[in-house]
């Protein structure tokens, strides 16, 4: 390709690309997503709290939150993907949930800043 063809695409490839970006609007849409938590998540599994039961697997969620889709969840909660609604786990934690994990046997465990 000669120097005067290159411009050319170079040129055509920049105002194609400028065209592109400047029809995308900057911004949040929120659509019709989860409510998230009103602070930090620092870990997350899957977990299947009945194991081969018909209740299917959740998304475990730990950090420093207090509430997970506008429900009190001190620093743990769980989303079902089937229902699409999140649920506390117990009184949750009186600290910061940095780690968990399944266990073979199915118990989830969590480690991280708490003491209950």
């Amino acid at each position: 390709m000669n120097p005067t063809t290159q411009r050319l695409v170079l040129a055509s490839t920049l105002l194609l690309c400028h065209q592109a970006a400047a029809q995308c609007q900057n911004g949040w849409d929120v659509g019709a997503g989860v409510p998230g938590t009103n602070a930090r998540i620092y870990v997350t599994t899957m977990w299947d709290p009945d194991g081969a039961g018909p209740q299917p697997p959740r998304l475990v969620v730990g950090g420093q939150f207090t509430t997970a889709g506008g429900i009190a969840a001190n620093r743990i909660a769980q989303w079902d993907p089937a229902t699409g609604a999140w649920s506390a786990m117990g009184t949750g934690m009186n600290g910061y949930v940095l780690s968990l994990a399944v266990m073979p046997n199915g118990d989830l465990i969590a480690g991280g800043e708490f003491s209950t």
